[in-house]
């Protein structure tokens, strides 16, 4: 934010935002420093506002400025205002809760002559505030990242090989197989015309 450097606000025009939307079509005198339109919102709300100069060869700038009763101590948003001067600029500023809840829009020109300018202003409440839509995003991204956990988990699980089978033991009396236990085999045969071995 920065100061206001232009010049006293002794002859400055103050019009209060009473409607919402607001619109006003009115006369910046060459003689005044500015137009100060005054609003209120409140913590979460985005307040919209709009510039139009329809004075031929006119221009001005417009300084969101933070509080009411705007002097050279009031300070104003820089990303939000049009330093320069233009014929037409529009901006939405949201509000956090240690911007207050007192707003200011002033229109203020270089040129030596009248401008007529219409100006708009509208204060609207998200349908979702803004700290919801972070913890949303958050939640979405840890979905994500478990979802795509869950995945690699699966795949690395379907490509690891199989264990090779390992073949059934052969069980006694089984066809083609030599029997177990403590046999021998092949089982010694006693020798011909002899008796057997102890």
């Amino acid at each position: 934010m920065l100061v206001l450097t232009t010049a006293p606000a002794a002859m400055a025009t103050t019009y209060t935002v009473s409607t919402n939307p607001y619109t006003a079509t009115v006369t910046l005198l060459a003689s005044e420093p500015w137009d100060a339109h005054e609003l209120s919102a409140a913590n979460g709300q985005n307040v919209a506002y709009s510039l139009s100069v329809t004075t031929s060869g006119g221009c001005a700038s417009l300084l969101f400025v933070k509080g009411h009763g705007a002097d050279l101590n009031s300070q104003y948003y820089v990303t939000y205002s049009q330093e320069t001067c233009v014929t037409s600029y529009s901006n939405s500023f949201p509000v956090a809760s240690a911007d207050g809840t007192q707003f200011s829009v002033l229109i203020a020109t270089e040129q030596s002559q009248d401008i007529n300018y219409t100006v708009t202003v509208n204060v609207t409440t998200p349908a979702i505030p803004s700290w919801a839509l972070g913890l949303l995003v958050v939640v979405g991204l840890v979905v994500i990242g478990v979802v795509i956990r869950t995945l690699i988990r699966r795949r690395r699980k379907a490509a690891a090989p199989m264990p090779p089978a390992t073949p059934p033991y052969p069980g006694t009396g089984a066809p083609g197989t030599p029997p177990t236990g403590p046999e021998q085999w092949p089982p010694r045969q006693p020798p011909q015309g002899g008796t057997p071995p102890p």
